[in-house]
């Protein structure tokens, strides 16, 4: 549930460092329980994925599996760390006590290609818990996401409440965005794309918003 752009991206890296790399197909939707979206959606979707590359990682020799999570996710509601810790997958940045900002500074440091790339989760993460997943939805945020991006917008995320897109962009941004001839301009792009209610979120861009009312764990 990612974009083609975040797979090409993927492919470029790891070609610039020399890296083996296998692109997965799974129809990750066909799986009742991630489709149904309940909150631990990312439990799900995270055990059929990397049952899928422990798998396939075994077919070329590897045991050990590494992930990319990092300490300061400790610190939102992750139902997907579950599935880490029962398949014995390996999280050395979390580990290591490396949170976003530690992780920035060493790929700075490293010269690394991705150390100015701004985070880009599943974009299951756009669509409120209890909203069935399909794939129309996440292309209509990923589609909103793409037109406030044209803007030169950063930190942008496009959440889908049933008619209304809720837009969460980076809070210094917000008086921009929120201008007369901008916000004029972002709305009939966005409306020309089908969108009708049309909202901004006044605390910015922030990561776990869709968590805020989130359903206890049954």
């Amino acid at each position: 549930m990612i974009t083609d752009e975040e797979i090409n991206s993927a492919e470029l890296t790891a070609a610039s460092l020399n890296i083996k790399h296998r692109i997965l197909d799974l129809d990750i939707l066909s799986y009742s329980n991630v489709r149904e979206n309940s909150t631990e959606r990312c439990y799900h979707c995270k055990t059929v994925i990397l049952k899928e590359i422990i798998k396939t990682a075994a077919e070329e020799g590897i045991t050990t599996i590494l992930e990319g999570s990092h300490s300061g996710d400790m610190n939102d509601y992750r139902p997907g760390m579950k599935a880490i810790d029962e398949l014995g997958v390996i999280s050395p940045l979390k580990s290591a006590g490396f949170d976003k900002k530690n992780i920035y500074e060493l790929s700075a440091f490293l010269k690394l290609p991705t150390s100015e790339k701004e985070s880009y989760p599943c974009l299951a993460t756009r669509i409120p818990y209890g909203t069935p997943l399909t794939a129309e939805l996440m292309k209509r945020a990923d589609t909103a996401e793409k037109i406030i991006a044209s803007f030169g917008f950063r930190q942008i995320r496009a959440r889908l409440h049933g008619d209304i897109l809720r837009i969460e962009i980076s809070e210094e941004m917000i008086p921009e965005i929120a201008s007369h001839l901008v916000r004029k301009k972002v709305f009939a792009e966005l409306n020309k794309a089908g969108f009708k209610y049309i909202t901004l979120d006044l605390l910015g861009y922030r990561t776990g918003s869709m968590n805020i009312v989130k359903e206890e764990p049954r």
